[in-house]
């Protein structure tokens, strides 16, 4: 229980710091009006995002995904594995730049190649769900989003919605670039 909790970590940090996550407030800030201006600064500041898919290109070394996931998931196809891609605000792929979103999608890139073909893994891309990552009060912060999404997404991955394929991931990636750009020129219009 919590109680029990707080006297076993009495003298580290404070247990009520994690409940916060669930107070609704606290995702109203990051888009207040008060904040948006500050937004709208980091956008207008931001370099382009990339053009179209081909600006992906090449490869990267996972040293991690190859030496602990990749290997995992060969290792144990008697287990099933459930992994997704979370539905990161489009504003923080405005406000990263280019770079580290080019290296997001060739890691994902990579993982959907690894995984192609192993029936035990399923994954799950939530980039393209309508009114979540485009819609600031649904995080707390760029990448932070709201308990809600997490059962949100919880249903949809019972219900075998949502599911990414390495077939899919021109088609997927094109759509997600697409509302990314959109997403910044409907803030910046306003």
């Amino acid at each position: 229980s919590k109680k029990i909790l707080k006297k076993k970590l009495k003298g580290r940090r404070a247990l009520e710091r994690l409940y916060t996550w669930e107070d609704k407030a606290s995702f109203k800030v990051f888009s207040s009006n008060n904040n948006m201006p500050k937004l709208i600064d980091i956008m207008k500041g931001s370099e382009p995002l990339i053009s179209s898919i081909e600006e992906i290109d090449g490869e990267y070394d996972f040293l991690n995904l190859q030496d602990n996931l990749f290997k995992t998931l060969r290792q144990n196809p008697d287990i099933e594995f459930t992994l997704f891609f979370p539905p990161i605000s489009y504003f923080a792929h405005i406000k990263n730049g280019q770079e580290l979103f080019k290296k997001q999608m060739l890691m994902r890139r990579a993982l959907l190649k690894e995984v192609d073909g192993l029936a035990h893994v399923t994954v799950y891309g939530f980039d393209l769900w309508k009114n979540v990552p485009e819609v600031l009060s649904n995080y707390r912060d760029a990448s932070h989003y709201n308990p809600q999404i997490s059962y949100r997404m919880a249903e949809s991955m019972l219900s075998f919605d949502s599911i990414i394929t390495h077939d899919k991931w021109l088609e997927y990636t094109e759509e997600y670039i697409k509302r990314i750009k959109a997403f910044k020129q409907s803030i910046l219009v306003k």
